[in-house]
């Protein structure tokens, strides 16, 4: 369950946070503050990134190979380890639990709340905050108007979105409820069939309304987006509603929970279920019914 018993907390940061904390983690706080656990929980936290804190570490590495290591910056290395956002958030918030930041390039986020999940599932913690955040400097910039990835289609984002799931037990006024998660890899060449044969096995596709894509981003996948959407229709005998979400926040590892909190709110209106569906150019996939 996706709790929202908590006022969200929008206090800003203090002078000193936002001069010595990196963008990476600025955003992750905020984002965090917006649903702070109840005091006295057992709080994990998992926050999937697809290429971390990618700003502070181009630094700290810069500066080693512009002075061939013989000045390090010790006070911009811990922000710049790849971890660094979600320990941040443990700290700002008194979590005690599993601290993890998984990296699995598209499907991060969903990585991320799998974790969170298990947490609860095992008892081992009241709530979990999960998310995903990654941010844009430079070196994907050049790298994708180097290589072509960039168009008007694939645009490159940055953000960060976390949620704080809890048990049905512990939650008095959900927002939408988790109903399934699976991660996998799909075969290549891509076979349509065989992802809608892996979507079925783990989703109620009768309670399934609409689906929440990547479609929009990398152009590669567009095809496979829509051939599986088209053949989930098929099989339902009903045409499944299509929204996508990177069209408001670009592409990047962790852009799947742009897409998540979109399907949320979109429950939360229809009061319908809803299919999150990610895939990755290297081969990843993931599904979450919501």
């Amino acid at each position: 369950m996706i709790d929202t018993a908590n006022t969200p907390n929008t206090t800003s940061l203090t002078p000193n946070q936002r001069r010595r904390l990196s963008r990476i983690i600025q955003m992750s706080l905020l984002a965090a503050r917006r649903c702070p656990p109840v005091s006295n929980q057992r709080v994990a936290v998992a926050l999937g990134s697809g290429l971390g804190s990618l700003d502070e570490g181009s630094i700290v590495l810069e500066n080693w190979i512009a002075k061939v290591e013989r000045e390090p910056m010790p006070a911009r290395f811990p922000g710049s380890v790849h971890n660094a956002a979600a320990a941040q958030i443990a700290i700002d918030l008194n979590a005690h639990g599993l601290n993890s930041a998984p990296t699995a390039g598209e499907i991060s986020f969903e990585s991320a709340l799998w974790q969170g999940m298990c947490q609860l599932a095992g008892a081992e913690a009241d709530c979990a905050l999960v998310g995903g955040v990654d941010e844009l400097n430079k070196y994907p910039l050049g790298i994708g108007k180097r290589w072509g990835f960039w168009s008007e289609q694939t645009k490159p984002g940055e953000g960060a979105m976390l949620a704080q799931i809890t048990t049905v037990e512990k939650t008095t006024a959900p927002l939408a409820r988790v109903t399934a998660i699976r991660l996998g890899r799909y075969r290549r060449p891509f076979d349509p069939e065989r992802e809608m044969d892996w979507i079925s096995a783990a989703v109620n596709l009768s309670k399934v309304s609409a689906v929440f894509s990547g479609t929009g981003g990398w152009a590669a996948l567009e095809s496979h987006y829509q051939t599986v959407i088209a053949g989930l229709s098929a099989k339902v005998g009903r045409k499944l509603e299509h929204h996508t979400y990177k069209q408001d926040c670009g592409e990047f590892g962790a852009a799947s929970a742009f897409g998540f909190a979109a399907a949320v709110e979109w429950v939360r209106q229809n009061q319908r279920g809803a299919l999150l569906y990610t895939l990755c150019p290297r081969g990843g996939k993931s599904i979450c019914c919501i």
